[in-house]
């Protein structure tokens, strides 16, 4: 199974209740959810969304569902939602490996109709 990695692009209108959000989200934060990015993004092309966005990576899309829904975490968003407007998303990854060893020709069967 890929990994899945959750985008969350965040227009924060109050930072103080926006502190108070990620106290709580941190106790939603077991060793199996990897944190990779929390800044303002470079953007390099088209209009961002929100100043901050985070990126976490979880096993799988199962994985990002639960903890997703779960009660610690919809305390927190109860919170967020007082903070910030807020764009979320799954995406699953695809396999390293087999994009590491495609080439040009065999890049699209990888990709498959995701285009």
């Amino acid at each position: 199974m890929n990994k899945c990695y959750a985008i969350f692009a965040l227009d924060i209108k109050d930072p103080a209740v926006m502190r108070e959000y990620v106290k709580a989200a941190r106790e939603a934060i077991t060793s199996e959810v990897k944190i990779l990015a929390v800044n303002a993004p470079e953007v390099v092309e088209g209009k961002w969304y929100g100043q901050q966005t985070v990126i976490m990576e979880f096993e799988n899309i199962a994985a990002a569902r639960e903890w997703y829904q779960s009660p610690v975490y919809q305390n927190a968003v109860s919170i967020r939602h007082a903070a910030a407007e807020a764009k979320v998303a799954f995406v699953e990854g695809i396999d390293v490996q087999a994009f590491a060893e495609s080439t040009p020709e065999s890049v699209l069967d990888l990709i498959g109709d995701r285009f």
